[in-house]
């Protein structure tokens, strides 16, 4: 008889997770079959990577006309404001069920790039499951619920490459707020790994050792682009048009 899986185990701790967000999802759509984007992209960058010039073109090749929805931004929103201000932290949970309610929204059948998801190996596997779910949603309500297209993107550069490009953002960043500061426009929060490159090296190696792997893991899964985001604009656009439309 095989030993019971270990608490710790990401699989486990995705099927936990699916089982607690799921009864919000159906407590949304009362009663209802909850429709998702009939497109799903989950995209990650390195630090550096140029996301957001980057993600332009992904819209454009895969036909999405949404802005992404990302995931930091949700942490911002006013339900996760009540719960960092209740003393409490924000946890998976609380996250992936909020990610998805905003996934309900009808702007966003046709398709939607989620932008920061996931970030490790159990929200990878958290996905697997979640695509189990919306496939069976789909076979149980034929034209209610679409199968999801569903595809995964990640943008990445060379550590020194990295480096390089956050701290370059970061001097523009203090150049701007000097300007700001002269004029009375508003300051902008500057991240520490924008002024530092041992801050900004580490926060490289993090996304390489948590994210990439997790990231990895989906290959034998659903189809998964790493993209090398280290070249000029034109270049990296032509390579990511090759990678999507081959797929």
């Amino acid at each position: 008889m095989a030993a019971p899986a270990p608490a710790s185990d990401p699989a486990v701790v995705a099927a936990q997770l699916l089982a607690d967000v799921w009864p919000q999802i159906e407590a949304a759509t009362q009663g209802k079959p909850p429709v998702f984007p009939k497109q799903l992209v989950w995209l990650n960058g390195a630090p550096g990577a140029g996301k957001g010039t980057n993600t332009r073109t992904i819209m454009q090749v895969l036909a999405i006309e949404q802005q992404p929805v990302v995931v930091s931004d949700l942490l911002s929103s006013p339900e996760f404001i009540k719960i960092k201000n209740s003393g409490a932290l924000v946890g998976d949970k609380d996250v992936v069920g909020l990610l998805l309610k905003k996934l309900l929204d009808p702007a966003y059948v046709a398709g939607a790039i989620v932008d920061g998801f996931p970030r490790s190996r159990a929200q990878a596997e958290f996905l697997r499951l979640l695509v189990a779910k919306l496939e069976a949603l789909a076979a149980a309500h034929p034209g209610v619920c679409a199968k999801p297209s569903l595809r995964v993107i990640v943008l990445n550069v060379a550590e020194e490459v990295a480096v390089e490009r956050q701290i370059k953002r970061g001097r523009e960043a203090v150049m701007s707020n000097e300007l700001a500061r002269k004029l009375g426009g508003r300051v902008e929060d500057i991240r520490a790994t924008d002024v530092d490159p041992a801050s900004a090296a580490k926060r490289f190696r993090v996304f390489q050792e948590q994210t990439v792997g997790a990231l990895q893991s989906l290959t034998n899964a659903f189809p998964c682009h790493f993209i090398d985001a280290g070249a000029d604009i034109p270049t990296v656009r032509a390579s990511i048009e090759k990678a999507l439309s081959a797929a």
